[in-house]
């Protein structure tokens, strides 16, 4: 049987603000969850892809390793729009 580990502190913030992404490093939060819409200004979300890409960055070597370097690439590339091959 798998160990379980609630969930019991998640972070949102906007991907356009590099400055919380930097601090959200340091955070104990148990999750982060990189806003792409609402918080983000209409001209700014292009650059705020490319940050929250910039930011998963660590994220998507698990994700390659876990389903494959395929899966991963058009999973990443659905969420963000983003293709960094």
């Amino acid at each position: 049987m798998t160990d379980f580990r609630p969930r019991r502190s998640v972070l949102y913030m906007p991907s356009s603000n590099e400055r919380a992404l930097e601090k959200a490093k340091t955070l104990p939060c148990d999750g982060l969850i990189l806003d792409l819409e609402d918080a983000v200004a209409p001209d700014a979300k292009e650059s705020a892809r490319e940050a929250a890409c910039a930011a998963a960055a660590p994220a998507r070597s698990r994700l390659e390793a876990a389903l494959g370097p395929e899966l991963a690439h058009r999973l990443v590339t659905s969420l963000t729009g983003v293709d960094r091959r």
